[in-house]
Formats: C-alpha cells, structure tokens, sequence
C-alpha cells in the first residue's frame, strides 16, 4: 500500500502565484499537476514535476481554481485555490 503524499499549497488565497511542495512520496517521471479553472476548463498542465513547484496563474480572472496532482491513475489529489 503506499503512502500518501504530503502536499502544501500557500498562499492561498493568492494573486496569481502560488507554491506546490509534495513530500513523503517518489514522483514519477510521469507526475503532473493540471490547473483548472472555476468552469472546468484546463488553463494549466506541468510535467515533470518536483517536490517544489512554482505556478503562475497571474493572467487569469479571479476565482476558485481547481488543482489535481497525478502520480498515476490511483494516485491523484485534487485541492482548490482561491485566485484574488
């Protein structure tokens, strides 16, 4: 069984860029984190993740944005922002 990743997302709220840092688990080549916005449409998608990531979604209109984290098709995680 494996064990579940330890992720911090700050600031939240935030203006546009916020910070990603996963923990506790090795990340896949094939980890990504894909941003969506407040209707569901993908606005962001990172490959080749690391345990520290910088996100910048300064350009988009305000509101509650979803982020997934993919490790694999079992090991996903799924948070909300709030854009400013």
């Amino acid at each position: 069984m494996a064990s579940k990743m330890d992720i911090t997302i700050y600031p939240n709220p935030t203006y546009g860029k916020f910070q990603i840092d996963i923990s506790n688990v090795d990340l896949p080549r094939s980890a990504m984190i894909k941003v969506y916005s407040p209707g569901g449409a993908p606005v962001m998608r990172l490959t080749g993740i690391s345990t520290s990531n910088s996100i910048d979604i300064s350009r988009q209109p305000p509101g509650i944005y979803t982020i997934r984290i993919i490790l694999d098709a079992e090991n996903q995680e799924i948070f909300k922002i709030i854009k400013n």
